[in-house]
């Protein structure tokens, strides 16, 4: 899905998408500061708010989150949530203001809560903790993973403290290679540990040619709920993405549920899924990536002189893509990919 470029949604890096029906919202934290909205067919419609001190106005912008029940998306200035109207992006009129506790991101637990993690802020030893569940109204319902003195320090991956949420199959976080979970007690507990120490072969450096033993090695690990290593993990109804260290790389791989199958990132497949594109989402049972800008200008303009490749891009992303890519002057923003991993792959 190619998103529209005008003066006022030209997008450098992409933090965050979310769906929701016939409207997509694009963040950019760092470069435009802004959240875009955008239909699907990837027609610029508005901007959710302005930076400023006004009334419905941020200074900054964290992170978005969507309250599908009341149709709003809340925009993330650290110590309040802002909320405007998924229809037209105008101010609802509505703020949750959190005291003593400024948040880093946030994301919708269920239909009535929310959960906002902190880096490592502490005001005091009651508010002391990664993770908040609260409601819309600001009322602190639970704290997890209390921060003691010696862990003040301890590494919490900032780009990604949900690995899961209400578009998956339930919240989960990695922390200390391990998937942390809140269960039915409302308590954030372990729900897998991963071990990749079995896993050393003689170079680091490379990966072994078949991916046998690591199937048997996840499936072991997944029954036994052993697992050490991971720096990334998503999961819906069919599959589990996942990334880890390995050595002084980085290993991607997808777990097909129904079949067992593991593919991993020496196959060509989830080269291409895993490494052009980065992950910046989860919508029902399809991971949301995009190709970033520069990838995207270089494509389009290494096209005149590749039609070896030509036929392949459009085998791999359709007329549609490759028509765009050859109109390109210039200017282009991130294209959005919706992946849905099948079991018969």
């Amino acid at each position: 899905m190619p998103l529209e470029v005008t003066d006022a949604s030209l997008i450098g890096k992409i933090d965050k998408v979310i769906r929701h029906e016939e409207r997509i919202f694009v963040l950019d934290c760092d470069i435009a500061q802004a959240a875009f909205c955008f239909n699907l067919e990837g027609k610029f419609l508005f901007k959710l708010g302005s930076s400023g001190k006004g009334p419905g106005e941020y200074r900054e912008l964290r992170d978005i989150v969507l309250y599908p029940s009341t149709n709003e998306i809340g925009v993330l200035q650290g110590e309040k949530i802002i909320w405007y109207s998924t229809e037209d992006g105008a101010f609802t009129g509505y703020t949750t203001e959190l005291e003593n506790i400024v948040l880093d991101k946030v994301s919708l637990l269920d239909s009535t809560r929310l959960i906002g993690y902190a880096n490592n802020q502490c005001f005091s030893k009651e508010n002391c903790s990664k993770f908040y569940s609260f409601t819309k109204d600001a009322k602190i319902l639970n704290r997890y993973l209390p921060i003691e003195k010696q862990e003040k320090n301890l590494y919490v991956d900032y780009e990604n403290p949900f690995s899961g949420g209400t578009y998956s199959i339930g919240f989960t976080h990695v922390l200390n290679d391990t998937i942390y979970t809140i269960n039915g007690h409302g308590k954030m507990v372990p729900k897998v540990w991963f071990d990749f120490t079995d896993m050393a072969s003689n170079d680091k450096y490379e990966l072994p040619k078949s991916t046998k033993q690591y199937e048997k090695w996840f499936n072991k690990t997944v029954k036994n709920k052993t697992v050490k290593g991971l720096t990334f993990y998503h999961e819906t109804n069919d599959v589990i993405q996942f990334k880890f260290r390995r050595g002084v790389d980085l290993v991607w791989g997808l777990f097909l549920k129904e079949t067992s199958r593991l593919i991993l990132s020496e196959n060509i497949f989830a080269d291409e899924i895993l490494f052009i594109n980065t992950n910046v989402g989860i919508h029902k049972d399809a991971f949301i990536a995009y190709f970033p800008r520069g990838i995207v200008l270089q494509i389009s303009e290494s096209l005149p002189s590749a039609e070896n490749e030509i036929k392949d891009l459009i085998n791999t992303y359709g007329k549609n893509f490759y028509d765009y890519m050859i109109s390109l002057d210039g200017a282009a923003n991130p294209i959005l990919v919706f992946s849905k991993f099948k079991n018969d792959l």
